[in-house]
């Protein structure tokens, strides 16, 4: 597969965790949950469903779990970091906060590619990035 196959096949898994999170969202608050923990569990389901799909189809992994999954949460926890660091940036030269938003996002998707590729999945069985 080549690196642009993946790339394709990286941004499909996460919107298909982001929906998750939007959708659990959604449901937690229906039944009374408030908002922010209602995210932060979304969040997590988010996470552990995105962290399945890449090991498994974009990234083909051979790695043990538990590794391959602390280090998906330490890139996770990096792009929230670097994520509020971008927007609160971006808001203060002054952009509207979805033009920040977007504008992080698209750097943290090339940013966590990249680690992911060449960090978490490492044990992967990943083409050069040339190819």
């Amino acid at each position: 597969m080549t690196n642009r196959h993946r790339f394709y096949r990286y941004l499909a898994s996460g919107g298909v965790s982001t929906a998750a999170h939007y959708l659990t969202l959604y449901a937690l608050v229906q039944m009374g949950t408030e908002p922010v923990l209602g995210s932060t569990i979304a969040a997590l389901v988010g996470l552990v469903l995105n962290y399945s799909v890449s090991r498994r189809w974009v990234f083909d992994a051979s790695a043990k779990i538990p590794e391959t999954l602390a280090r998906f949460a330490l890139v996770w926890m990096l792009a929230l970091l670097i994520n509020a660091w971008a927007l609160a940036s971006l808001l203060a030269l002054g952009f509207h906060y979805l033009v920040a938003q977007v504008t992080a996002t698209g750097v943290l998707v090339l940013i966590n590619f990249n680690l992911h590729r060449r960090w978490t999945f490492s044990g992967a069985r990943v083409p050069p990035l040339d190819k």
